[in-house]
């Protein structure tokens, strides 16, 4: 499903990914420094949110908006990104930049897999900004099936779930 966000939605989604990546700290612990790069991942895995927030609703009245708020300090927020219809889902969003780099991928944390348990995982990329295609909905423990180790050697923390490994898995 190729869904389009408005431009007010991306501006929203742009000044919180900006006042987030000053406040993360989660992300130098990974070795993650750049500052333009967090930010950008900040906007893509939100504008992710967005999408699959115009997915779920779509189908499911109770959708909650994807959460805007800035958390600071052990204020972290693990919770699910979205909840519909008595369930709950997170969304992995990549952006076609990474797709062409890497292939068809998104990386977890190996430490926050528990995390996800019981949850469905909307799988997205970003075509262009603002331009979005849901690739599945998965429940994650079939994910967990597939999951591999990252191509780039220096993630050692996450893992790597490939589209290609789902598909060939037949993932229901």
């Amino acid at each position: 499903m190729l869904i389009k966000i408005a431009q007010e939605t991306i501006d929203k989604c742009t000044l919180f990914a900006q006042e987030c990546a000053q406040t993360n700290k989660y992300y130098a612990s990974r070795g993650q420094a750049n500052l333009d790069k967090i930010t950008q991942d900040i906007i893509t895995g939100k504008l992710g949110e967005f999408a699959a927030y115009e997915l779920l609703s779509s189908k499911f009245a109770d959708t909650t908006l994807p959460d805007l708020e800035i958390y600071r300090g052990g204020r972290k927020s693990h919770s699910a990104d979205l909840t519909a219809g008595g369930h709950n889902f997170s969304v992995k969003t990549q952006s076609i930049d990474s797709v062409k780099r890497y292939g068809m991928s998104w990386l977890m944390e190996k430490s926050s897999l528990p995390k996800f348990e019981g949850h469905y995982v909307i799988l997205c990329m970003e075509i262009e900004k603002g331009l979005l295609l849901i690739q599945n909905v998965v429940q994650f423990s079939d994910m967990l099936a597939v999951q591999a180790e990252p191509r780039l050697k220096h993630l050692k923390s996450k893992c790597a779930f490939y589209y290609n490994d789902m598909m060939l898995k037949d993932i229901p």
